[in-house]
């Protein structure tokens, strides 16, 4: 990875900072090298950005994946915005849930969805 900056004519490339726990490269710490803890326990593959831990791939690789998930670029927190597009969603569906004959909201009343068997 590497991060670029213009300056008048001419490009810069300068390597990026090794970004811990993210085994496969692609600059966020996410699922994906999870996955590839999982099917590489035990092996002597070295990976890359595993701070010095080496070889063989073991649980010190996945507390360091753990330690970093989400790193930058990858945001598991919803903005404000859209949690109020959610509560809104939800309270919509809910009202719309009330209006419809034969459905009630509480447990274990109404159910409009269960099939009678009347041919036994």
């Amino acid at each position: 990875m590497f991060d670029i900056s213009f300056s008048g004519t001419s490009v810069i490339l300068v390597a990026a900072p090794e970004l811990l726990g993210d085994l496969d490269q692609n600059g966020i710490v996410d699922f994906g090298d999870d996955v590839l803890l999982q099917n590489l326990p035990g092996t002597n593959n070295p990976l890359p950005n595993d701070g010095g831990l080496g070889v063989p791939i073991g649980v010190p690789h996945y507390e360091l994946s753990k330690a970093n998930f989400g790193g930058p670029g990858l945001n598991l927190v919803p903005e404000p915005s859209g949690m109020g597009l959610i509560a809104a969603g939800a309270l919509i569906g809910r009202q719309r849930l009330r209006k419809v004959p034969g459905v009630s909201l509480k447990c274990g009343e109404n159910r409009p969805f269960a099939v009678k068997n009347t041919h036994l």
